[in-house]
């Protein structure tokens, strides 16, 4: 793996994991826990 691929995955994997997340706490989650839960979760 180059450096640069390495690169870009550092940016892009913790990017689409975050939204990931988020989507499913927002779509699915929310009427089982509250957004202050949700957000404790998220740190």
């Amino acid at each position: 793996m180059t450096y640069k691929q390495i690169k870009w995955l550092i940016l892009l994997i913790p990017t689409l994991t975050s939204a990931a997340w988020e989507y499913v706490r927002h779509e699915y989650l929310l009427p089982y826990i509250s957004m202050e839960v949700g957000n404790l979760l998220s740190l």
